[in-house]
């Protein structure tokens, strides 16, 4: 064996690898959050985002107009043992105007579609419902996404969302509790 030792190891400075790692992860992961951030506010503000958001509004606002009149419906139903033959048989006892049969932002549209049911009829059948189109661009020659809103006899809610084509796909349903108003 030798009796010569090794050197010993060179001083440390403050300038180890440690140091300047988590310097430029810090950066970095900096960065990356404020990219994400403006990122997630620049597509929140595109006219896409905006129409789907204004869509939903629209849909959510019709649900409580349409539940309105479903409930005059249910009053008028209590008070004389049968649904009217048309909606306008509301107008004034039950609604204060023809107005209340249409969506509030599109009075001159069309009214809620009204389906009288039988005396008989199983609570499951649908009695009132309004189509909101979606104001989202669609390939060419094909119509906007739909919300279709329906109550049924019983009361439930539904809302569903998809193409306006019978048979379309994409569709949803989101339920409500029976007797309240959508479950947005």
């Amino acid at each position: 064996m030798s009796d010569v030792l090794p050197p010993p190891p060179p001083p440390r400075s403050n300038d180890g690898c440690w140091k300047w790692g988590a310097l430029t992860c810090g950066i970095g992961c900096s960065v990356a959050v404020i990219a994400v951030v403006v990122g997630g506010f620049l597509f929140m503000r595109s006219p896409l985002v905006k129409n789907v958001m204004q869509s939903m509004e629209d849909a959510q606002e019709v649900s409580k107009e349409i539940k309105t009149a479903w409930n005059a419906l249910e009053k008028y139903h209590k008070e004389k043992g049968k649904y009217p033959d048309k909606l306008t048989a509301l107008i004034p006892n039950y609604l204060p105007s023809e107005s209340s049969l249409h969506y509030s932002k599109d009075p001159n549209g069309p009214e809620f579609t009204y389906h009288k049911p039988a005396p008989d009829a199983d609570d499951s059948v649908i009695v009132l419902e309004y189509k909101v189109s979606m104001n989202i661009p669609t390939g060419p020659g094909q119509p906007p996404p739909i919300v279709n809103i329906t109550i049924r006899k019983d009361g439930q809610m539904t809302q569903q969302t998809g193409s306006p084509y019978p048979g379309g796909t994409g569709r949803t349903s989101v339920p409500s509790a029976p007797g309240s108003g959508s479950s947005y």
